[in-house]
């Protein structure tokens, strides 16, 4: 969560599909909030063309927003609403192996 939305958005939003959510009138910290971004660390991610491969497969879903995977790290950055398992059967889809997948914190991931 961003330090410039404060502790009283976090009291207010702390569940985002609670009633609360629908007082909230501010567009740019909602999408803050709302947008998921994940890092899904992945095996046999070996070269260009794989990555574009899983890019491509998550970015075929509804939920998914965006996909930038980093074959040299092993890691997809994706920006999607869509529960864990979800994104997990892509990638295995795909032909990959799911090792984790965890809220990304940084702006760098």
């Amino acid at each position: 969560m961003p330090a410039r939305i404060g502790k009283r958005f976090h009291k207010i939003f702390k569940n985002p599909k609670g009633g609360d959510a629908k007082r909230f009138t501010n567009r740019r910290a909602y999408a803050i909030l709302f947008r998921m971004k994940k890092v899904i660390e992945v095996e046999n991610l070996c070269c260009k063309k794989c990555a574009e491969r899983a890019e491509k497969k998550l970015l075929l879903l509804d939920g998914v927003t965006g996909a930038k995977a980093n074959f040299k790290r092993g890691i997809i950055l994706v920006e999607s609403t869509l529960p864990d398992e979800a994104l997990a059967a892509c990638v295995r889809d795909a032909g990959f192996g799911v090792k984790e997948i965890r809220p990304r914190k940084g702006i760098f991931g």
